[in-house]
């Protein structure tokens, strides 16, 4: 089981959206927007954001002194993991990341998507490896 935090990081409004994953199981935990004081200069704005992201990830209980990885993904291969096209649009991956999570509206945020995005990376390593190990009898 793996909790994913995903942020969708921006300098006036950085989304966020925190899954649970077991195996294929997804599980909705948390979403919303770090909204920054657009009047401030730019390394203003990035400091608040980085002091709300670090409180959630205390708020989660991880933090990257612990050595967590990181991952980045590109649009369209969060579109291609969440809808299976990777030309989709905000709508169609709204719309299956209400699906999946089963939430009862569509999320705003794309950190949900980039958060399933990375759930099914990690799950189709697994299973390769899986695969890969049975059939060289490791």
């Amino acid at each position: 089981m793996a909790l994913i935090l995903g942020i969708d990081p921006g300098s006036r409004v950085a989304g966020y959206g925190v899954i649970q994953a077991a195996g294929n199981k997804l599980q909705y935990v948390a979403s919303g927007c770090i909204r920054v004081d657009t009047s401030r200069d730019l390394a203003y704005r990035l400091r608040q954001i980085n002091e709300s992201v670090t409180k959630l990830i205390e708020a989660i209980e991880a933090a990257v002194v612990k050595d967590i990885p990181v991952y980045k993904y590109a649009a369209r291969s969060v579109k291609q993991a969440v809808t299976g096209k990777g030309s989709a649009d905000k709508q169609q991956v709204q719309k299956m990341v209400q699906t999946l999570l089963k939430l009862p509206g569509c999320p705003q945020e794309d950190a949900l998507a980039i958060a399933i995005c990375h759930a099914n990376s990690t799950q189709n390593l697994l299973s390769r490896a899986g695969a890969h190990g049975q059939r060289s009898g490791v």
